[in-house]
């Protein structure tokens, strides 16, 4: 998994607590919403806008419920 680039726009940044704007390896600038970004998190590639990027408890739980929202 990439990591939060070490600049941002428009970001609040602590040790353990993100939110802004940030690169994010390949997928580019995302919105980001994170705590703990050095473990598993979800990014959410919108048609229109920025990816968002968030860090759910169970990261696989919510893919899965997303996915399935998606094909419904």
């Amino acid at each position: 998994m990439p990591s939060l680039g070490w600049w941002a726009w428009w970001a609040y940044s602590a040790s353990d607590y993100k939110v802004g704007i940030f690169p994010f390896g390949e997928v580019g600038l995302v919105d980001a919403v994170a705590s703990h970004v050095d473990e598993a998190v979800v990014v959410l590639k919108l048609k229109k806008g920025r990816p968002v990027l968030f860090t759910p408890e169970d990261p696989e739980r919510v893919v899965k419920l997303i996915d399935s929202l998606r094909k419904a």
